[in-house]
């Protein structure tokens, strides 16, 4: 709390390791997809950088966190008419618990790699439940810290509605194979 408080960190790198932790999230999922469409294509299209398991890593969290940053971006712009400045401040915060939701995910998917059997239910569930629970506590850390007390109901109502909105498209995308 004191870290995310004080914003010593540069916000730049709180990007920064935002997406590593996306990356780290979706990494099982980006490699057998590349894995797939590698197969599907054939040998002619197949190179080494394709292949390659860092390659794999860092394309795996690109859509998620562009997708991230577009959807964040909109809903802080469109809350900033009626809580002002602060909502930088919520901005900066919900990176880390977005971040400590990535990482939890990304180690509950290294348990995909022992059973893959998992990974199907892991997929959609897990990701759900972890961002719900870390979101749940940034909105616990938002309405304490960030907004007043008479902007609570608001900032709860707008937030959960716009995070149940994020996941219902992003299963979509994942049902359809495109996250």
């Amino acid at each position: 709390m004191k870290l995310i408080l004080s914003r010593k960190i540069n916000s730049a790198l709180t990007v920064f390791l935002l997406y590593i932790s996306f990356c780290f999230a979706e990494f099982y999922f980006a490699r057998g997809a590349i894995a797939y469409s590698m197969a599907s294509a054939g040998s002619i299209y197949s190179s080494k950088i394709f292949s390659n398991i860092i390659f794999a890593f860092f394309i795996g969290g690109a859509l998620p966190f562009a997708f991230y940053e577009i959807v964040t971006g909109f809903i802080f712009k469109g809350l900033r008419r009626k809580l002002g400045a602060v909502t930088d401040d919520m901005r900066y915060a919900l990176r880390f618990y977005y971040f400590a939701s990535n990482v939890v995910i990304g180690l509950i998917s290294l348990l995909y790699f022992i059973s893959p059997l998992i990974s199907v239910y892991g997929e959609i569930f897990v990701p759900f439940v972890c961002t719900g629970v870390f979101f749940a506590l940034y909105l616990k850390y938002v309405c304490s810290h960030c907004v007043e007390k008479s902007l609570t109901a608001f900032v709860l109502m707008q937030c959960g509605s716009v995070y149940l909105i994020f996941y219902g498209i992003s299963t979509i995308l994942k049902i359809f194979g495109v996250m």
